[in-house]
C-alpha cells in the first residue's frame, strides 16, 4: 500500500525543477492578538497551539461541535500576534466563531486581508529564488510554517516556509508598498494552481474542505492532536478515531484519458454509487470514497457525461494515518 502517490503532469514536472509564484490574495488574512489568544484559539481547533513559540507555525482545523469542518487554518505566532492564514471567503464565518467562543478573555480579531496580500511560491527552486530577491530565507527554521517578519519602508513581509503537496513551498504575506514582482520566478495563474493542488491531492475548501465532512476523513489527521484538552469537537473526532469509525477517505482519481468529469460525479462500483468526485482536472480528479473500496490501483468508474468514464483509486492519505 502507498502512502502518497501522486499524478505527473507538465505543472508538477515544471515546479520539480524549478519554481512559480501564484497570487493567493484572494485567501483570508486575520490577525488575533491579546493575552489569551493562544489559548482561546487552542480550545477551538484541532490541533496544540499551545506548543507554539515565536517564529513557529501550525496547522489546525476549526470544527463545529459535530466535528465537521469550518476550515483548515495556517496558523503563525509572530512576536505580539497571531497571524491566521484562512481559506478564500471564509475569514468572516472564522472570526464570528471565535467571537461567539470569546467571553471574558483578553482577545482582539482584526480582519487584514484588505489591508495585506497574499503569495505562494512552489517549486524545488522556492528557496533559491526568494533568497535571490532579498528575502529572509536563512531566518526561517526548518519546520514546517516556520516564519519571519522584517519590516520594510512603510510596510513589512511575514515569509513562512511550508509545502505544497510534496512540493517545497513559502507562503508570503506583504503589507505596504513591498513589490511582489521582485521574486525570481515566473508567475502562473489559478488555473494552473487548480490543476497543481489536484495533482498534489490537496483538500481545498469548499470543494473537499466543509461543514458536510470531518477532518479524519479529509486526510488532515497531520493536523490532529489526540493528546491536547479538549476542543470544540474534540469528541467526536476522538470517537471517529479511537473507534474505526471513519467511513470515507478522500483519494486521487486518475480518470480515463483527458476526460474531466464534473464535481459531483457519483464513483462507481459494480453498479453501486461509492464515492462522490469533489473537484477535477482534465485526466485527473479528488473525489471522497467509502472506506471499503478505498484501495491503492482499484479500478472504478465515474459517471459523468451521460455514461461511464474508468478510473484507477490512488491513496494520498498521508502517513500519519499508517503510523
Amino acid at each position: 500500500m502507498t502512502t502518497q502517490t501522486i499524478s505527473e503532469s507538465t505543472v508538477t514536472r515544471r515546479l520539480s525543477a524549478g519554481a512559480a509564484v501564484f497570487d493567493v490574495s484572494h485567501f483570508g488574512r486575520l490577525r488575533i492578538s491579546g493575552a489569551d489568544a493562544i489559548d482561546l484559539l487552542n480550545r477551538l481547533t484541532t490541533n496544540d497551539l499551545e506548543k507554539l513559540r515565536p517564529g513557529m507555525g501550525m496547522g489546525a482545523a476549526l470544527t463545529t461541535n459535530k466535528g465537521r469542518i469550518i476550515d483548515l487554518l495556517r496558523v503563525l505566532r509572530r512576536g505580539e500576534d497571531l497571524l491566521a492564514l484562512t481559506s478564500p471567503d471564509v475569514q468572516d464565518r472564522v472570526s464570528e466563531w471565535i467571537d461567539f467562543y470569546t467571553f471574558s478573555e483578553d482577545v482582539a480579531v482584526a480582519d487584514v486581508t484588505p489591508d495585506t496580500k497574499q503569495y505562494l511560491i512552489v517549486g524545488s527552486n522556492a528557496s533559491e529564488q526568494l533568497a535571490r530577491s532579498g528575502y529572509c530565507v536563512d531566518a526561517l527554521g526548518e519546520a514546517d510554517l516556520s516564519h519571519a517578519t522584517e519590516s520594510e519602508g512603510d510596510g513589512e513581509y511575514t515569509l513562512a516556509r511550508t509545502s505544497f503537496g510534496e512540493l517545497p513551498a513559502f507562503e508570503l504575506v506583504v503589507s505596504g508598498s513591498r513589490a511582489p514582482a521582485r521574486i525570481v520566478a515566473e508567475t502562473l495563474g489559478q488555473t494552473e494552481l487548480a490543476r497543481l493542488r489536484i495533482e498534489q491531492g490537496t483538500p481545498a475548501y469548499p470543494d473537499e474542505l466543509n461543514e458536510r465532512r470531518n477532518p479524519l476523513e479529509a486526510n488532515l489527521k497531520p493536523y490532529i492532536s489526540f493528546n491536547k484538552g479538549c476542543y470544540i469537537g474534540q469528541e467526536v473526532v476522538a470517537r471517529l478515531d479511537t473507534y474505526d469509525r471513519v467511513q470515507r477517505f478522500l483519494c486521487q482519481l486518475s480518470v480515463r484519458g483527458d476526460t474531466e468529469v464534473e464535481p459531483g460525479s457519483a464513483v462507481i462500483v459494480d453498479g453501486n454509487e461509492v464515492g462522490e468526485v469533489t473537484s477535477s482536472a482534465p485526466g485527473l480528479a479528488l473525489a471522497y470514497l467509502r472506506k471499503r473500496f478505498y484501495e491503492d490501483g482499484a479500478a472504478v468508474d465515474v459517471a459523468s457525461g451521460g455514461g461511464l468514464v474508468s478510473a484507477k483509486v490512488r491513496d494520498i492519505r498521508p502517513p500519519a494515518y499508517f503510523e
